[in-house]
């Protein structure tokens, strides 16, 4: 994931449960809540 204004990429974790890319500050993905 990246930043949409400078490219930098975001600090991200995986989703505990489904294994998706999650920014660091989120628990869950989307798809988890």
């Amino acid at each position: 994931m990246k930043c949409e204004n400078c490219g930098h990429p975001y600090p991200t974790i995986t989703c505990p449960h489904c294994g998706e890319e999650i920014l660091k500050e989120s628990i869950y993905c989307m798809k988890c809540g």
